[in-house]
């Protein structure tokens, strides 16, 4: 289902009913008369009165056909478009119809008290002319999918009760929403299908300025970044892209420079706005100029990847790379919203997939068993890219780090646990350039070497540890460190993390799956028997 469209006789509601419902699902809202009169300059009865109805008809034939191609739209139709039989083929080749009806008493109370309408003008008995109308069109009303009786209800109640069956029949599922809570910083993280399609009524409830930096690289944004603008500046908002480099290298002084440049040259104020639309890099690169630019402006998550769903768009750490370590400098500069669209995912390779998956499977390490077990048993739902199995490995995901940062934002605690696989993985990554694996590639390598860590050091039973290195190689993830990097290199810059505590090998290591703990003061006799293995 891409449409929802609302047939029915005049008086039944289709207008307002539509607009709550399309503010409900944050989608667009479109009556079809209204195109009519916008196109033609005319109003419905001025139409009908100077061109005549064949000519409105044929006018409403080229709305329809606009229409069917379009996505998330709540579509309010005029009472007689059903009338005609393609225009019927093409509202339901992408979209679902809804017919509201009422008895034909509450219909004579709406019309007496809406707007003119021509085809009852120059009747004296309403009732009956309103009767046989329905009469003759009962049959074309027959054609929708659902049958919703607006005589008794409020327009709110309605646009319940039509969710209620579109849900109870499979038609639509509402989006995840986790919210994180941090006061004056909390916000919502929206999972679901086709969310990018409804960017603008998501920011518009934001009430945030009208002008926004968007910030992409040019593969996303050759993707969707046109979709993105178009739908923005629908909504009112002055759209000014920019876009990084797509490599590791986009986060850096100098690419945040330019990126400051570009906002102060289109003046770009403190109501302003930064979305991110791509993985992780754009949205650390993003996040962190919208931290510092005039100190701190709004900025909105529309994470591309898997990885960036289930982990770089939560929680707020933003930063560019410095040449001696990654995320050296950055900022926590929580998002006013993350939409995660699980569509976009369907674009990437399968080797940014399973980068994205090592996030996931880091989540269920530690913090959850039960969805470990999950997703040893699901992981090929999850490679192939099946929508309900993704959704869950990211609400899963998101809940997991939205619950840990809620208790420890500033990583003072409990949110270090939250580095498994990354200390080891953060070395590998700046030892080889970022350019020999990517960012969760290296984390699952991270992750088997700490889990053998872990072990050794006796916190780790050695079954667990198998089943952690079964599932890491099930996903088809590197789990062995790379020959050319020397031990002593790694153990260099291992001391140089930032979670390194007074110069002390510092790590997340999994107790157990389903936990994980800090374990400070790691023997370097440990690390090398690990690394030499």
């Amino acid at each position: 289902m891409e449409n929802i469209i609302l047939i029915g006789f005049m008086g039944t509601g289709k207008t307002i009913i539509g607009r709550r419902l399309a503010d409900r699902l944050k989608w667009d809202f479109v009556d079809t008369d209204s195109e009519i009169e916008r196109v033609t300059g005319k109003t419905i009865p001025q139409i009908f009165k100077q061109l005549g109805e064949a000519r409105f008809r044929s006018e409403e034939k080229l709305v329809v056909k606009r229409l069917s191609k379009e996505k998330h739209l709540v579509v309010a139709t005029g009472g007689g478009i059903v009338l005609d039989s393609e225009n019927v083929s093409c509202l339901k080749e992408n979209g679902i119809l809804i017919c509201l009806t009422a008895d034909p008493e509450t219909i004579l109370k709406r019309v007496k008290a809406g707007r003119n309408r021509p085809l009852l003008s120059g009747t004296e008995d309403l009732k009956q002319k309103i009767e046989e109308l329905l009469s003759v069109r009962s049959q074309a009303y027959g054609a929708a999918d659902l049958n919703i009786d607006t005589s008794f209800d409020d327009p709110d109640q309605v646009v319940e009760k039509i969710i209620q069956n579109l849900q109870e029949c499979h038609k639509m599922s509402a989006p995840e929403d986790i919210y994180l809570d941090l006061a004056e910083r909390s916000y919502h993280i929206y999972i679901g299908q086709g969310l990018i399609n409804s960017v603008g009524c998501y920011l518009k409830d934001l009430n945030l300025g009208k002008s926004v930096l968007m910030v992409s690289n040019p593969k996303v944004f050759g993707l969707y970044g046109d979709l993105v603008k178009e739908k923005l500046s629908a909504a009112g908002y002055r759209v000014i892209p920019a876009l990084a480099p797509d490599s590791e290298e986009a986060k850096s002084l100098d690419i945040a420079g330019e990126l400051y440049d570009l906002a102060y040259n289109n003046e770009l104020d403190r109501q302003s706005v930064v979305v991110a639309l791509g993985g992780g890099v754009v949205g650390d690169l993003a996040g962190f100029v919208a931290a510092t630019y005039m100190r701190g402006i709004a900025f909105v998550q529309l994470p591309t990847t898997l990885l960036a769903q289930v982990d770089s768009s939560v929680g707020g750490k933003v930063a560019v790379n410095h040449p001696r370590g990654k995320n050296i400098i950055g900022a926590f500069y929580q998002p006013k919203l993350v939409l995660s669209d699980i569509d976009l995912i369907s674009t990437l390779d399968d080797r940014e997939l399973r980068t994205g998956l090592a996030e996931v499977i880091k989540c269920a390490v530690i913090a959850d068993h039960e969805f470990f077990s999950w997703l040893f048993d699901h992981i090929g739902d999850l490679l192939d890219r099946q929508p309900e199995a993704l959704a869950r490995a990211i609400s899963a995901s998101c809940k997991i780090k939205a619950e840990v940062v809620q208790e420890d934002e500033t990583e003072r605690g409990r949110r270090a646990i939250l580095n498994f696989g990354h200390t080891v993985g953060h070395a590998i990554e700046a030892l080889s350039g970022y350019n020999l694996y990517r960012h969760g590639e290296a984390v699952a390598i991270g992750m088997a070497v700490e889990s053998r860590l872990a072990n050794i050091i006796g916190i780790l039973t050695q079954e667990e540890e198998n089943r952690i290195l079964g599932l890491i190689k099930k996903t088809g993830l590197p789990s062995e460190l790379p020959g050319q990097i020397p031990i002593d290199q790694i153990l260099l810059s291992i001391l140089k993390d930032k979670k390194v505590i007074d110069r002390e090998y510092t790590f997340a290591l999994p107790v157990r799956i389903g936990r994980a703990e800090v374990i400070k003061g790691v023997p370097e006799e440990a690390l090398l028997s690990v690394f030499k293995k």
